[in-house]
């Protein structure tokens, strides 16, 4: 679904009607209300933190390029995964997964959350 948040307003006029005019994204939205960012400055260090290390771990380097395990895209979707922490490439480096999500309990039980009956 986040493909079409992406988009620019024509683009996004042009899938709705491909897909019989149902507002897919107004539904996201709705849906997903409760995930709205609510920590603006924390978000933006993050993205400060992650983009300074992206230029070091990359500079001058080939697109294919593979640093502690990740590739660029890798490493866009740590800066850019809002439940992905930066240091995922460290805690999982032992594992066969990285880039692992872990939404806040407090965020997964808010009275908002549609899917709040399935937290244990």
């Amino acid at each position: 679904m986040t493909w079409i948040l992406g988009l620019r307003k024509e683009g996004i006029e042009k899938k709705i009607s491909e897909i019989g005019g149902i507002d897919i994204k107004g539904i996201y939205l709705r849906k997903f209300a409760f995930l709205r960012n609510k920590y603006l400055l924390i978000e933006s260090m993050k993205n400060k933190i992650s983009n300074y290390l992206f230029r070091i771990l990359y500079f001058n380097t080939k697109p294919g390029m593979v640093r502690l395990g990740m590739d660029r895209r890798d490493w866009r979707n740590i800066t850019k995964g809002r439940f992905i922490r930066i240091t995922d490439p460290f805690k999982n480096r032992r594992y066969p997964y990285h880039l692992v999500q872990g939404i806040p309990r407090k965020i997964l039980l808010d009275k908002r959350n549609p899917y709040r009956h399935l937290v244990d």
